[in-house]
């Protein structure tokens, strides 16, 4: 389990663009299961819980693609979206993965919003 970062806490809106099944059923777990998730908390972690989350950016920084290890959490953010600038510096500035991708802690409230971290990205293996 991630320790809660208390700085630099983004809440994120909830998308107003829904990811098309299409664009992310080559998506595959490490389970095994296809990527079906929308903007909720992932199976198996808690209110509150902080757990990893994948953002990833197109090569024209136009959205990012989040998305927890069991993509039962998968969403997209556009330019517009709160947070978005943050998180795509963030993932530009990860040389590792040619700027194309980082991990954040992130958790979901009791209300079932998103709230990102950005100041915890990394690149991590699921």
């Amino acid at each position: 389990m991630c320790q809660r970062a208390e700085r630099n806490e983004i809440k994120l809106n909830r998308p107003t663009f829904q990811v098309p099944s299409d664009y992310t059923r080559h998506m595959v777990s490490v389970t095994g299961r296809t990527a079906d998730g929308d903007y909720k908390r992932p199976d198996g972690v808690a209110v509150d819980e902080i757990f990893w989350m994948k953002v990833q950016a197109d090569i024209n920084s136009s959205s990012l693609l989040l998305y927890d290890k069991t993509r039962t959490c998968t969403f997209t953010m556009l330019p517009e979206d709160v947070g978005f600038n943050e998180l795509l510096e963030k993932v530009r500035a990860e040389k590792g993965a040619m700027g194309q991708k980082c991990h954040v802690e992130a958790l979901f409230d009791k209300e079932g919003d998103c709230r990102v971290y950005p100041s915890t990205a990394t690149l991590r293996k699921w």
